[in-house]
């Protein structure tokens, strides 16, 4: 890991975006398949704190997404990044102050674009630091069960508790 070996245990806040989940008109099967994964040893550095079915309602996600800030270390919401005028995760995470990690977006694209081709291109799926008053990482990946896994395994599992520990450490100067 290129000489940078340091990790932390991260708590996990997820947020399901979805009408049809919300309004009881579908099954959510990303709740089951996130706690199936985390416990994977791969993920055993990762506890899910909360999980939170909302529809997509920008001062709902605004709302969640804050409450979750005080409580953990990684907001993941699952849908929302397409181009729908019900599509509104996205925009919850441009509203937050913070760095963007435009890497996070790019692999979820590059590894979507695996399984259904150009069409991850038009995916807005993102990711932000937010540094105040501790060091968090708000990811917005599609909503399909495929998407969440790869975020999962790959990214929040693999990559994320070393992010947190990296953002986490004090500046030298």
């Amino acid at each position: 890991m290129y000489g940078h070996e340091g990790f932390v245990r991260v708590k996990l806040c997820l947020i399901i975006t979805s009408d049809s989940v919300s309004y009881g008109a579908k099954e959510d099967y990303i709740e089951n398949r996130t706690v199936e994964i985390l416990s994977l040893r791969e993920c055993s550095s990762i506890s899910l704190k909360r999980v939170v079915k909302i529809p997509n309602s920008l001062p709902l996600i605004v709302k969640e997404v804050s409450e979750c800030l005080s409580n953990c270390d990684v907001v993941m919401i699952t849908g929302g990044t397409g181009l729908s005028v019900s599509d509104l995760s996205f925009k919850a995470i441009e509203m937050l102050e913070g760095e963007p990690v435009p890497g996070v977006g790019e692999y979820l694209r590059f590894r979507g674009y695996e399984s259904v081709g150009t069409r991850a291109t038009l995916s807005r799926c993102a990711a932000k630091l937010i540094r105040y008053p501790r060091p968090v990482i708000v990811l917005c990946t599609p909503g399909s069960l495929d998407a969440v896994e790869i975020a999962l395994r790959d990214i929040v599992c693999k990559a994320f508790p070393h992010a947190i520990y990296d953002a986490s450490k004090k500046s030298a100067w």
